[in-house]
């Protein structure tokens, strides 16, 4: 007969107890089993909470329960605590820009911008300071305007108004009514504070006579290439220029818009969302309305732009009747200095917006030929 040797029989002994009884893998696996069988049954109306325990010793099955917040008023303070926190350090920011201003205005006044070749000191903030360059003006704007504006200026060290509101008061804010814009601003949110400066603009008849006056002289329209080679368009007009303007591109774009979709309702090529079609039609339309530009601009200089032609437009001429052409060595007739638009042409072209191009075209019979309704 064949010894074990030493410690054969321990180890003859121990792989025959493992094959009577199961192992304690497939004892933990079926425990396993049994507890996700377990859950299932529960079905989905009812989950095990975060302490369902299958079987002692296994770890806590978690709940697919998100984790409920506390109520904010079982306990207040440390609420409190955190809100006193969190205005504490707006203060402290708000008093940081102030000072940023105060320096601001003392480095441009010194024009330090110079030093690094910049075109102005908004220029070199924006540079510098990673900032938007229409926020490194506001900024500039704002800091020249604290220098004569000393008591908004200690409102805003105080922490009594923030950057925003003193943006806005400084748009109308001098120094004989800086009181009371501060008084009337006192409580306000910046909302209300931007709305009360809207209306601190229109305080008598003599201010709107200042105020159309100052429109006038604020006119400005420039066309600049970018890096890209597109153009940039950029203007302020009046609002009988603009109202003109919006009426023709809306009136060309309707043009383009019949061109595209040959008459027929719009259909998107492909089924989209909501949300991402309403952006494709904005898109789509703002497309078209700088397409609308550039055919504005090829019908005016297939029209021309001689004298006889702009007296016949502000003279009220029939749009489709035919008008000479001059060329270059014909001299032109004499025409009278350019005027400014009255009160009634005025309101025709603020009325021109919602009116169709036909309806300014047919001949009224009481007023004779080419005389529109307008």
């Amino acid at each position: 007969m064949v010894g074990f040797g030493e410690g054969g029989m321990e180890r003859f002994r121990g792989r025959m107890a493992r094959r009577a009884r199961p192992s304690e893998d497939a004892e933990e696996a079926r425990r396993v089993a049994e507890a996700r069988e377990e859950e299932r049954s529960l079905g989905a109306g009812a989950k095990p909470d975060a302490g369902f325990d299958p079987d002692a010793g296994s770890a806590p099955v978690p709940s697919s329960q998100p984790p409920s917040h506390p109520d904010p008023f079982s306990d207040p303070e440390p609420l409190r605590a955190l809100e006193d926190r969190i205005l504490e350090i707006s203060a402290h920011v708000e008093l940081a820009g102030h000072q940023q201003l105060q320096l601001l205005a003392e480095f441009d006044a010194r024009r330090g911008w110079e030093l690094g070749g910049h075109a102005s000191c908004a220029h070199w903030l924006a540079a510098r300071a990673k900032l938007d360059l229409g926020t490194a003006r506001e900024k500039v704007r704002v800091a020249r305007a604290l220098e004569e504006l000393p008591e908004t200026s200690a409102w805003m060290a105080l922490g009594r108004i923030s950057f925003c509101q003193a943006r806005a008061l400084t748009r109308v804010a001098t120094p004989d009514d800086e009181s009371d814009l501060l008084e009337a601003a006192d409580g306000m949110t910046t909302a209300q504070v931007e709305r009360m400066v809207r209306g601190w603009r229109m305080k008598s008849a003599a201010d709107a006579v200042e105020r159309e006056q100052e429109r006038q002289r604020s006119r400005s329209f420039s066309v600049v290439p970018d890096l890209d080679g597109m153009y940039l368009v950029r203007g302020r007009l009046t609002p009988e220029q603009g109202a003109l303007l919006m009426r023709a591109i809306e009136a060309a774009g309707d043009v383009l818009f019949r061109e595209e979709t040959h008459g027929q309702p719009y259909e998107p090529k492909v089924a989209l969302p909501d949300s991402r079609l309403r952006r494709e039609t904005q898109a789509a339309a703002a497309r078209r309305r700088a397409d609308a530009v550039a055919l504005l601009a090829e019908c005016a200089l297939g029209a021309g732009f001689g004298a006889r032609r702009m007296v016949e437009v502000a003279s009220g001429a029939d749009a489709g009747s035919a008008v000479p052409e001059l060329s270059g060595d014909s001299e032109a007739p004499a025409a009278p200095t350019p005027f400014p638009l009255s009160g009634s042409r005025a309101g025709r072209y603020q009325v021109m917006l919602h009116v169709e191009l036909d309806a300014l075209r047919e001949d009224d019979p009481t007023c004779g030929a080419g005389c529109s309704h307008l």
